[in-house]
């Protein structure tokens, strides 16, 4: 069952076959990288093969001096199932060595572990040796060479970073959450001089601290930077970056973690104060009236206004609404050609916002406009007319003012002018 399992396992792992005249010897690694203290798994393994039976072998892996090695497996039977394994001689972890009856199969599986303060390496496990064989003519060795290779990392603490939101609408603030550990399941390993630097592309430098001394588990830093985002700032995309430096051993490492935040500048448009003409005869024309209105504090782009009364569609277009800034605009349409009945009346507003420059649009009017021959009131003209009105009863009052004045005069009938005496 123990052989069974570790045969499964094995098929997971990365492997490396060495051709020895028909017998094969599969070298195999548990992960093709670790990180600087973190153990990893070789193995190596055979079996009988067709050119004669296995009788001795002498296999030899070859790990740097300053690693740790540790032999964790070996098993080695006959061909009847016998364990064979307490004749292997075994010397430094590494070499095996073996000569007596004849063995069918044979696995040997070492735990390495690099030196914690390891920098980032290739390593390679150098095999070779040979199997004993016992043939028609003789016994032969048919000899093995080969190697494995693992990446090792260099040993980093943990270093997390989130952000607040990842957009924002200025004015506005976004809190950068910082957090640094060195505690299991992390190797053990002492850092000094650990600097952490935080630094955005909207304000600099926002955080630069200092630690002279950090063990391993100490307790984990926690920061929360708070980042302003000002109504000059450049719209788009905005870099966090979190840097922390230190050393390990004679080594300085440092490791980063980059976030990053959109700003947004939205453009708001809006049709406020609308009139139209409600009902008009044929012939007279129909308004329509609003004030255009930026009530955001960014400027909107593109700005078209459009109107469609019945088949008639026209636009205005204003390239730049500053912000807060409003205009007011009119329309006009000619009624000549049309018909007794109800006209359809729609308009909308499009804009483009200073970012993201995508395109915007609004409705706000529908209704219907009826034309009925002398039945309809064109408020324009209507106003007009009071106002000519208005116009005419002022003058004959001013008029009527300075004739009261001249009448009341002290000639011999009361009541004439004096010019007029005969």
């Amino acid at each position: 069952m123990r052989s069974t399992l570790l045969l499964a396992v094995m098929l997971l792992l990365s492997t490396t076959v060495l051709e020895a005249k028909g017998q094969n010897v599969y070298v195999a690694t548990s992960a093709d990288e670790t990180l600087a203290g973190q153990p990893i798994a070789l193995t190596l393994r055979f079996e009988k093969g067709h050119r004669g039976k296995i009788v001795g072998f002498h296999l030899e892996v070859l790990v740097p001096k300053d690693w740790k090695r540790e032999l964790i497996e070996l098993e080695v039977i006959n061909p009847e199932g016998e364990y064979l394994s307490k004749d292997v001689k075994v010397i430094n972890e590494t070499i095996f060595e073996y000569r007596g009856e004849e063995v069918s199969a044979g696995h040997m599986t070492i735990k390495l572990t690099p030196p914690v303060y390891s920098p980032t390496k290739t390593y390679k496990f150098e095999v070779m040796g040979y199997l004993e064989l016992d043939t028609p003519l003789g016994i032969q060795r048919a000899y093995v060479t080969g190697e494995a290779k693992v990446l090792v990392r260099h040993w980093e603490p943990f270093v997390l970073m989130n952000l607040s939101k990842g957009v924002a609408i200025p004015p506005d603030i976004v809190v950068v959450h910082v957090k640094v550990a060195s505690s299991p399941p992390l190797p053990k390993a002492d850092m000094k001089d650990v600097n952490v630097l935080i630094t955005s592309s909207v304000t600099g430098v926002v955080f630069n601290k200092t630690i002279l001394y950090w063990p391993y588990g100490h307790p984990a830093a926690i920061w929360r930077i708070p980042i302003k985002v000002q109504p000059d700032t450049k719209p788009g995309e905005h870099l966090i970056k979190v840097k922390v430096s230190y050393t390990l051993g004679k080594n300085r490492y440092s490791t980063e973690v980059n976030g990053s935040f959109i700003v947004e500048k939205p453009s708001v448009v809006r049709a406020e104060e609308v009139s139209y003409t409600k009902e008009i005869e044929p012939g007279k024309p129909a308004w329509v009236n609003l004030t255009l209105v930026n009530p955001s504090p960014f400027p909107a782009y593109d700005v078209e206004v459009h109107v469609r009364l019945g088949k008639k569609h026209v636009v205005k277009t204003i390239k730049k609404l500053e912000a807060a800034q409003f205009k007011e605009i009119s329309f006009k349409f000619r009624t000549d050609a049309l018909k007794e009945g109800n006209l359809s009346l729609q308009a909308w507003l499009v804009w483009k916002s200073e970012y993201p420059r995508e395109t915007r649009e609004k409705p706000f009017l529908n209704a219907t406009i009826r034309i009925a021959p002398g039945g309809g009131v064109d408020y324009n003209i209507v106003a007009l007319a009071v106002l000519a009105v208005l116009g005419v009863a002022a003058v004959k009052y001013v008029v009527k003012r300075r004739g009261d004045k001249k009448v009341k005069g002290t000639g011999p009938e009361e009541g004439i002018p004096e010019a007029n005496q005969v």
